[in-house]
């Protein structure tokens, strides 16, 4: 590094040398021409920064360097600014006299021997024809550009030459040549160092991957274009990608999103004060109000934007407005739409008929006549030099030290492309070892791939239920082997041979298969349905079908099902079975309740007789209360039997019953009895105790509370607890007796009295796990807390 610095310095000091030696020989200041010329250079370089921008300001400097170049006599800027001209006639779709000025710019650039001006109006050419539509002209110059390119190997000329090729089949849908084309032209911009150019290339991918549908994708590189153009200034891609991503958007349903992107696209095309671009965000911002459900809006727009794009003077715009009102209005006012539709179409023909003009295939073909003059005047100009060669010789010795201030410039530039070549060259290495990683990684993805369908495979052959997929129209795409087994059907069978669902399932089971499918396709959820199946040889058999719905990603329609069949024959006989052994057993229990009711009307029977024959007295009154108790366990069974259901009880109604029937047993004492009794299922482990305690209460109500000479008055509650209760959630209903009797003794502990009474409601409230309160409330008061299930 240290000889290489002293050795740059020398030359840096001879070249120093040569260029004072070089001033003093070629005059000491400048001449009044070389003053216009250099301003003539700088309109055409202001001029090419307003190209796709400002076409007035771009017209107008191009058209001043032209007028001061035939002036001066300066040939290099006339023939550039009529290459900027001919970019401004193609934007304003003055196509023929586009051409023709591009064809003499590449007239010129050939003579002149310059490749990198040749790439760059071959390239325009290529993409005017690609415009026009003339498919076979467009990929015959955008390929010359390619190959041109390769005669300079410059980074830069060949990204834009591969960049115009990946225009090309991007225009005509092959996308797998467009991505290759445009990575080219990528790899050779990172060379190139032209940001333009390779934003330009990432604003090229987000269009091929909207056409494949790779919108996330295709977002990430409009993202990074418009990143690029914001640092470069470029106002005009910002607004063509943000128009890009507002569509992304609108594709994606995210309307909000793509409002906002247009009215930014819509702001910076205003800025530029370019009718024709901003005619057409006008007319976007109409779409995003439409979809929006804002027709009012979007009307308002549609109007701007036409309005914009008549001042532009543009028939791309002006079409591109007309259909779109045509549209809004197709609907709802058919007369303005028909009118929108004919000016349409009579914009939209004058634009073809320019597009076909016939005069741009007459300038073509002047270019080839005009080429070749060209070569013999290029040949006649060389033996002019020559000649003139021979005339200054005493220029000699200025010419040779001119040579040696070239070598030294070479020597510099030489040592500068090594030092760019090292770095371009760990570039390309780094690329490379990217493209390594990205290729090893898509083979372990393949014979991951690989793997998955074997195993589908497996799974599918060795199945024992049978998987079917059809599309929208009940078409088979695919069955599984296990079709033989249960259908009767060989899989080796073309698909279209095997029979249709109508001759699969019977028929009875049609109309009920219809309604569960169109349920399906509304909500989306999967199917299961159970029907009968006939196979191959007619016989039937019990089938059940999952069916899982395959929609589209855009839309949403049904694009096939997948179903997956199994023979449930087995499992329906077996089912069959158990509901027949579940009808003996009820059938049994009922019996069994029948039975135990009658053996308790005999011991009632029997307790009566030895009523009846034994003496009054205590004995006498232990039986009645004993055939009371067996009476209202009786009843429980009684109600079973009638019951549909052989373990619960509708407590309520069967509290109806036992009041009647205790008060038909005391009715030598006037009671009046008022019920309020709530809708209440139990278990008979919980209705036989709580008609029990009930029995008793009534009872010692009856025989004590009440006088014969006065009216006695009952009251029976049977309520469900509220949230509010003080024992909710530990019970769930509470049943209140009370009279309005002379009451309970002072200090009434239920505890403490031995009565046999007493016990059997102490005993048969702890068994249903319930809560006894009684209280003195002009009256006596006893209130069961319970609840209906037990631990």
């Amino acid at each position: 590094m240290k000889y290489r610095a002293i050795f740059l310095l020398i030359i840096y000091f001879f070249i120093i040398f040569l260029s004072d030696i070089y001033s003093q020989q070629i005059g000491r200041i400048q001449n009044p021409k070389q003053i216009v010329v250099s301003y003539i250079d700088s309109l055409n370089n202001q001029a090419e920064k307003f190209i796709g921008s400002e076409l007035d300001s771009l017209q107008k400097a191009a058209s001043t360097a032209l007028n001061l170049s035939n002036q001066v006599g300066y040939q290099d800027g006339a023939e550039k600014a009529r290459f900027l001209l001919g970019i401004c006639a193609a934007t304003t779709e003055d196509y023929s006299s586009s051409f023709e000025l591009l064809y003499n710019y590449l007239n010129y650039a050939n003579v002149k021997g310059d490749i990198s001006a040749q790439v760059n109006v071959l390239v325009r050419i290529g993409l005017l024809y690609l415009e026009i539509e003339n498919y076979d002209l467009a990929l015959v110059y955008c390929s010359n550009s390619v190959k041109t390119a390769c005669q300079s190997r410059l980074p830069g000329d060949l990204a834009l030459a591969y960049r115009s090729l990946a225009t090309y089949y991007y225009q005509l849908e092959e996308l797998v040549s467009a991505i290759k084309f445009a990575d080219s032209s990528f790899k050779y911009s990172i060379l190139s160092e032209r940001n333009e150019n390779t934003s330009r290339i990432e604003k090229l991918y987000g269009d091929i991957y909207i056409k494949t549908d790779c919108l996330d994708r295709s977002l990430v590189y409009y993202q990074k274009a418009l990143a690029d153009f914001t640092v470069i200034n470029n106002m005009t891609e910002e607004a063509i990608i943000l128009t890009r991503i507002a569509h992304i958007f609108e594709l994606q349903n995210n309307l909000d999103e793509a409002l906002k992107f247009s009215k930014k696209a819509l702001s910076i095309r205003l800025m530029l004060n370019n009718k024709e671009l901003t005619s057409h965000s006008l007319i976007n911002l109409g779409n995003a109000f439409v979809n929006l459900g804002a027709r009012d809006s979007a009307l308002y727009y549609y109007k701007k934007g036409l309005n914009e794009a008549y001042l532009s003077d543009n028939l791309r715009a002006i079409s591109y407005a007309l259909w779109h009102l045509y549209l809004f209005n197709k609907e709802i006012n058919p007369l303005k739409a028909f009118h929108y539709l004919e000016s349409y179409n009579n914009i939209h023909e004058s634009f073809l008929t320019e597009k076909s003009n016939s005069k741009i295939y007459t300038i073509e073909s002047k270019y080839i006549a005009l080429e070749k003059e060209a070569q013999i005047k290029l040949l006649q100009q060389k033996n002019e030099i020559q000649q003139l060669a021979l005339r200054n010789r005493s220029y000699s010795e200025l010419i040779t030290q001119l040579i040696i201030g070239t070598i030294g410039l070479l020597l510099l530039v030489l040592v500068f492309i090594a030092e760019r070549s090292k770095l371009s060259k760990s570039r390309l290495e780094l690329i490379n070892r990217q493209l390594d990683e990205e290729i090893k990684e898509r083979k372990k993805k393949e014979v991951r791939l690989r793997k998955s369908e074997q195993l589908y495979r497996l799974i599918t052959d060795n199945s024992l239920d049978l998987i079917v997929r059809m599309d929208r129209n009940f078409r088979y795409l695919f069955i599984s082997p296990s079709v033989y087994r249960m259908f009767g059907y060989d899989h080796r069978d073309r698909l279209e041979e095997l029979p249709g669902l109508d001759r699969v399932i019977q028929p009875e089971f049609w109309p009920e298969l219809r309604q569960e499918y169109r349920s399906m396709i509304r909500t989306g959820t999967p199917l299961m349905v159970t029907y009968q199946a006939t196979r191959k040889d007619g016989s039937t058999f019990w089938a059940e079908s999952h069916v899982n719905p395959i929609f589209e990603d855009h839309g949403g329609r049904l694009k096939e099902t997948i179903t997956v069949v199994r023979d449930i024959s087995d499992r329906i006989a077996y089912e069959e079975v158990l509901s027949e052994n579940a009808r003996h057993k009820e059938v049994l229990l009922k019996e069994i309740h029948h039975r135990v009711k009658n053996n308790y009307s005999i011991l009632i029977s029997l307790i009566n007789m030895q009523t009846l024959a034994s003496d009054p007295g205590i004995s006498r009154d232990v039986l009645k209360e004993l055939q009371g108790r067996i009476r209202t366990m009786s009843l429980v069974h009684e109600l079973l039997y009638q019951s549909d259901d052989v373990d619960f009880v509708e407590f309520n109604k069967y509290l109806n019953q036992l009041i009647l029937v205790i008060s038909t047993a005391f009715k030598s004492k006037p009671v009046s009895i008022k019920t309020h009794l709530e809708s209440c299922i139990l278990n008979i482990e919980i209705a036989m105790p709580l008609g029990l305690i009930v029995n008793e209460i009534l009872t010692n109500a009856f025989k004590y509370a009440f006088s014969t000479e006065h009216k006695g008055k009952l009251w029976i509650d049977l309520k469900l607890l509220g949230d509010e209760s003080e024992f909710h959630p530990a019970f769930s209903h509470s049943l209140s007796i009370r009279d309005n009797g002379p009451g309970l003794p002072e200090k009434f502990d239920l505890e403490t009295r031995k009565s046999m009474g007493s016990q059997i409601i102490q005993l048969l409230t702890e068994q249903i796990q319930g809560k006894l309160v009684i209280a003195n409330n002009k009256g006596a008061s006893f209130t069961v807390y319970f609840r209906d299930e037990t631990d």
